[in-house]
């Protein structure tokens, strides 16, 4: 949120010298150093999380400042009537279309987003100077976001450096061919398949997607994600169930500090100090209502 109120001002300085190019130098500027700090930004995240994550907050911070320069302009009569609603008509889709948790992030429309980006930036050149297209600095821009994403290409959602990822998945599970990772991930997989195969009639904690998918088993408990959100705060049906039904839990060992510190996760950590152990692996508890 505060990266997006930082925006709004290089926002609306961008429309206003389109109106009016009265200092076209300050506007190339102000323009240039916001698209540089957002992929300074997103570098920087890349490599403190050693992670692949999406532009979320970049996403978010273009769609809020596009949301206060139309708000703007639309208080400020700026607009006629069409081309208002046309606004108000796209930010509502963006809104709305930006699903799984994303109510005020359309992820979903990064590629639209980055071809608004091309011609806003198209346009901050052609009002600074007056040189020929092929010699636009445009052209930097678009290598520099390459060079960008072929960056965080290299670190694997959720898995690690792409170069550490060379263990075949499909000898732990058929389902998983074609697919290579760590050794510290296949190590994961084996630990799930061995207990699957003395428990078959149990439900990981508190997130394991296609666990039960892979192991040719039923979820007794259909969630993947055992979080507040995805079940709408519902947590105490999804706790009466549980106890219902009495699957075994695989609480998996990496999630222990935020289940017990994370409201969203208030579920498994009733599970998790409400049942008995049954046994320990290297990578889970596996706890039952029955002893």
């Amino acid at each position: 949120m505060p990266a997006g109120i930082l925006l709004i001002p290089v926002v609306y300085w961008v429309g206003r010298d389109f109106k009016r190019p009265s200092s076209p130098l300050w506007l190339l500027g102000g323009w240039s150093l916001a698209l540089l700090w957002m992929g300074l930004v997103y570098a920087w995240n890349i490599h403190q999380r050693s992670d692949f994550t999406l532009p979320f907050a970049q996403m978010r911070m273009l769609f809020l400042g596009a949301a206060a320069y139309g708000a703007w302009c639309i208080f400020r009569r700026h607009w006629n009537h069409r081309i208002a609603v046309a606004w108000l008509s796209l930010m509502a889709v963006a809104w709305s279309a930006a699903v799984s948790w994303g109510y005020n992030l359309p992820i979903l429309f990064a590629a639209p987003v980055l071809y608004v980006l091309w011609l806003v930036s198209e346009r901050v050149w052609a009002t600074a100077f007056s040189w020929p297209y092929r010699w636009k600095p445009i052209w930097l821009v678009l290598a520099a976001v390459l060079v960008l994403f072929r960056y965080a290409n290299q670190y694997v959602y959720r898995d690690g450096v792409r170069a550490s990822l060379y263990v075949p998945m499909g000898g732990i599970f058929p389902r998983l061919s074609g697919i290579y990772s760590s050794q510290e991930t296949a190590a994961l997989y084996r630990d799930l398949r061995e207990l699957a195969a003395r428990y078959p009639d149990f439900k990981t904690l508190p997130a394991f997607p296609q666990a039960n998918y892979l192991t040719h088993t039923a979820s007794p408990l259909p969630l993947d994600w055992i979080v507040g959100r995805e079940m709408n705060g519902e947590t105490a049906v999804f706790l009466d169930a549980a106890r219902t039904l009495k699957p075994v839990f695989f609480i998996e060992k990496s999630w222990e500090t935020r289940i017990l510190s994370d409201p969203e996760l208030a579920a498994d950590k009733e599970i998790m100090e409400n049942t008995y152990l049954l046994e320990e692996t290297p990578h889970f508890w596996v706890k039952s209502w029955n002893n």
